[in-house]
């Protein structure tokens, strides 16, 4: 197995007039905008920091900046001084055609496939919409609508009690729902809260869920 070369990690926060600049493009962003940036070069690299901010309709907005802070020298002033829209890189990973490297054209350093993973930015409200409705397209009506009653059910106020569930069918859905949590990005939100309301009923009843998972374990 290769070992993996570590990324910079160097961070920088947008500015005002860079948050500004995407929020009024909300409805082109591709994923979730994060107020802070961690570059994704790899570590000790040469010249300046660069991390990708947001993808507008298809177009990447990087994030450059100097070991200072400073902006770089060839940066455009569309939309913030520090932001460069720059093409991708058209290298692919030689052990795996299929993966191309995910970092902006002429960069320093390695490709992003020699490098250590990073987190995937999280698809924007628009576009989890959009995958949500492709994966209700291919379920059953009773998916659906099993789907449509668990998303009623949490839009219910927090301290709403569970109806019907005993403390140890609790606990066994919990220690479900915070696996599938870990496996799933689309639905951790859901099953964070629902957790959190399980947590809440079984203490109502006494129960502490701590205790009960190690004496069910």
């Amino acid at each position: 197995m290769t070992n993996l070369l570590p990324r910079c990690g160097d961070e920088m926060p947008l500015t005002s007039a860079e948050l500004d600049f995407f929020q009024e493009r909300d409805d082109e962003a591709e994923h979730e905008l994060n107020e802070r940036c961690s570059c994704s070069l790899q570590a000790e690299h040469t010249g300046h920091h660069t991390a990708l901010a947001q993808c507008l309709g298809g177009t990447e907005w990087w994030l450059s900046w100097g070991k200072d802070g400073s902006a770089p020298p060839f940066a455009r002033l569309t939309g913030g001084k520090r932001l460069l829209p720059l093409g991708c890189c058209p290298a692919v990973n030689p052990r795996d055609k299929q993966e191309s490297c995910l970092l902006f054209e002429s960069h320093d350093g390695a490709h992003s496939f020699f490098l250590e993973p990073e987190a995937a930015p999280v698809p924007s409200r628009k576009y989890r919409a959009m995958i949500a409705a492709d994966l209700r397209s291919e379920m059953a009506p009773d998916e659906e609508r099993y789907l449509l009653a668990t998303e009623a059910f949490l839009e219910e106020p927090v301290d709403a009690v569970l109806p019907l569930l005993t403390a140890h069918e609790a606990m066994a859905v919990t220690v479900l729902l915070t696996k599938l949590a870990g496996d799933e990005w689309l639905v951790e939100g859901h099953v964070e809260e629902l957790v959190s309301r399980l947590e809440g009923r079984m203490v109502a009843t006494g129960v502490c869920p701590k205790k009960l998972l190690s004496a069910t374990a």
